[in-house]
């Protein structure tokens, strides 16, 4: 399937989209793009740049959909691409065009962008056209003063100028690509990391607990086999009576690596082409912002368990103990080390089912959470943009 970079732009008719784009991409795509019929309320063309298709969707001016109907179409069709598991399907940028002239959102769209971030995890971009580059300039300060009181000290603005114009008094000259760019790919790739951390932390997390509990089912089917007087006996002589658990946690261990190794295989293969699309989609909208293939995840260590200390904090544990400290001529302390000998005879089963549910807890105590795992895949693929 042939694969495009998706590009939204919304806003009414006059406020400069086209010019925007053009400036944007640095051709005038909107001349030489070939159009494709309208879908959803939008003007949909295609630009063929030599590395990566651009697919502009063009709302072709909001005022004319009165119907909030087909304003509600729009939005569920901006939330069905976004909230696509296949990310080449997103819309990897949407821009919100308006006239700094203009100075006010009409209540409808401040609606309207509201449903649209309500919607979608990625970001809504704010494209203010024909502004002044001084950044001290009145008109902007209270336009994003304004914009932040409607949608949010979250949203992102951006003043720029499309078209260098001479006026009389004053030439005012293109500006604000540079900031647009840098900013829509850092977030692009801010998207793609927070999705696919998203997926690898559930698989990883999953993973972990179903091996925990093949762990403890392995323990488990141990207890059937206890003879206990030999085991009471190897316990007192030192002798260890889980041996056999070894053997358990060492196969179990390499079951985790080899579900962990073929894990990052599955998301360093997903990672790579989205890691191919974003640099051409970069390229062709000549901003050098690169990202990397990832190499490690860097969580193969989490599952770590001492049995030994567990075993020597447990009831059953600290009666050995008890006995190793009493001497051969305290006849009262042997006597007593009987009893007690005797009463564990009776429940060694019972106790050795309490180690077995210690190492369950510990095990999964030691699972690190979703949220955890996801936070640190993240951070690995936000340092893969350069």
């Amino acid at each position: 399937m042939k694969k495009y970079a998706n590009i939204m732009l919304l806003g009414r008719t006059g406020v400069g989209k086209s010019s925007f784009i053009n400036y944007l991409v640095g051709k005038d795509v909107c001349k030489v793009a070939t159009g494709m019929p309208v879908t959803q309320g939008f003007e949909t063309y295609e630009y063929d740049n030599g590395k990566i298709p651009l697919r502009i969707y063009d709302s072709k001016g909001l005022e004319v959909l009165d119907s909030s109907t087909q304003k509600d179409k729009i939005i569920e069709f901006i939330r069905t691409k976004c909230n696509d598991t296949d990310v080449f399907k997103w819309l990897h940028t949407i821009f919100y065009c308006l006239n700094i002239e203009r100075k006010r959102l009409e209540p409808e769209e401040v609606k309207f962008i509201k449903s649209i971030k309500g919607n979608i995890a990625q970001n809504v971009h704010i494209i203010i056209t024909h502004c002044d580059e001084d950044p001290n300039d009145s008109n902007r300060r209270d336009m994003e003063t304004y914009l932040k009181s409607q949608l949010g000290n979250e949203i992102k603005i951006y003043f720029v100028n499309s078209v260098a114009i001479k006026l009389r008094k004053k030439s005012v000259v293109q500006f604000g690509r540079e900031k647009v760019l840098d900013e829509i790919f850092r977030l692009l790739w801010m998207d793609i990391s927070l999705k696919i951390s998203k997926e690898y932390a559930k698989e990883l997390y999953y993973g972990y607990m179903e091996i925990c509990y093949r762990i403890k089912n392995a323990l488990d089917l141990s207890i059937g086999q206890i003879n206990t007087v030999k085991a009471l006996l190897d316990i007192s002589g030192r002798k260890d009576l889980f041996s056999e658990w070894d053997t358990v946690f060492e196969d179990k261990e390499r079951e985790l690596d080899s579900f962990i190794d073929t894990l990052n295989v599955n998301y360093q293969n997903k990672i790579k082409p989205l890691v191919d699309f974003y640099n051409l989609y970069s390229e062709c909208m000549g901003c050098y912002i690169q990202a990397y293939d990832i190499e490690d995840f860097g969580l193969s260590d989490l599952l770590e368990i001492d049995t030994d200390e567990i075993f020597e904090q447990s009831k059953l544990g600290k009666f050995v103990e008890e006995m190793d400290n009493i001497s051969d001529d305290d006849i009262w302390g042997v006597l007593g080390g009987v009893v007690k000998g005797g009463y564990y005879l009776v429940t060694i089963k019972k106790r050795v089912q309490e180690i077995i549910d210690d190492i369950s807890w510990q095990l999964q105590r030691k699972v690190p959470s979703e949220d955890k795992i996801q936070k640190l895949v993240y951070e690995k693929l936000i340092d893969q943009m350069k």
